[in-house]
């Protein structure tokens, strides 16, 4: 007797491996999937203008970066003692409109490059409800604790958001003709506006983002969202909030991740990788003990046999927290 129905999903004819340079951008469920990938020792760059959650914001956003656009001081507001810009997350905020300018163009200016490099792209679809602000007509992607009578509450349409994003995507192959994009909808729910908004707008992100697999050869779709919602199924797989997914269901889809996107031997060096790492966010409670300084030099020779074998693994973060224990006298 079945008591769940089960998603079978095809795996990538294409795979992803450490030598790839990986790219991701959208809802704080994509955060989740880039930290696994890090913890991996994969090479990730993951949401360099913070959380954004729909698809016109993050298909304006990724165009900055391909352009290299400059903010401008006067492209900013206060809000609550803070000079925020519309087009980007609170993180970027400055209580100086100069200074907040300064941050956006620096994270503009490096990650350029970065998406340029990058052999992998995905997009992580949050709400198809979006914002207009009266002020200029354009649809935000923040509004930043504005006075909500500034703003518009509109749903995206099917149209637009395949229109803008195809553009978009011819214009990353013309720069990068190799790199894939992957499509997911956020399994997190949006559920301030209600259920009923939540599903009508989660519909569409997943008709949207299947018609532009079906028009662009180089883009596919992961299942996030239906291994959530229809696989695992259960309020027990979500947090206190019943709105983010819980440790254990982000381990079930980040499992599937792998089975869809990594062949046998990727697979097997993330695991090798994915244990030093976690080793690292280990804290003694005495970092001076012989012990401890025992296990620290265990995990360098661990990452240097790895570096060896497989160069490609990116296990600097954790190699910089052992050494750094090591060279304390």
């Amino acid at each position: 007797m079945e008591f769940r129905t089960r998603l079978d999903f095809p795996p990538s004819y294409e795979k992803v491996s450490h030598k790839d340079r990986i790219f991701l951008v959208g809802s704080c469920f994509s955060q989740h999937i880039g930290a696994r990938l890090h913890q991996a020792g994969f090479t990730v760059c993951d949401n360099p203008f913070g959380t954004v959650y729909q698809p016109l914001a993050i298909e304006k956003q990724i165009r900055m970066l391909m352009q290299q656009y400059t903010v401008r001081e006067e492209d900013f507001i206060e809000s609550q003692g803070n000079f925020v810009h519309p087009d980007f997350h609170s993180s970027l905020s400055a209580s100086d409109a100069k200074s907040a300018a300064d941050k956006i163009n620096g994270v503009l200016h490096t990650y350029q490059p970065i998406l340029h490099k990058s052999n992998w792209i995905f997009i992580t679809l949050g709400t198809a409800l979006a914002y207009v602000w009266h002020k200029t007509g354009n649809i935000v992607a923040n509004c930043h604790k504005l006075p909500a009578g500034e703003f518009t509450r509109k749903y995206i349409s099917i149209e637009e958001i395949t229109s803008q994003m195809g553009s978009l995507f011819e214009e990353l192959a013309a720069v990068q003709p190799s790199a894939r994009i992957v499509l997911t909808v956020s399994p997190v729910r949006h559920t301030k506006e209600g259920i009923c908004a939540n599903a009508r707008s989660k519909a569409r992100l997943i008709e949207a983002a299947h018609s532009l697999t079906e028009i662009y050869p180089r883009v596919s779709y992961f299942p996030a969202y239906e291994w959530m919602t229809d696989d695992l199924r259960d309020y027990r797989f979500y947090q206190d909030d019943m709105i983010h997914p819980s440790d254990m269901a982000i381990a079930y889809i980040w499992e599937h991740f792998q089975n869809t996107f990594m062949d046998r031997q990727t697979r097997q060096l993330s695991d090798e990788a994915t244990a030093v790492f976690r080793a690292s966010l280990h804290r003694p409670l005495h970092s001076e003990n012989k012990n401890f300084r025992e296990f620290c030099q265990l995990q360098i020779r661990k990452i240097h046999q790895l570096k060896t074998t497989h160069p490609e693994v990116n296990l600097t973060e954790a190699e910089h927290h052992f050494l750094s224990h090591l060279s304390i006298d």
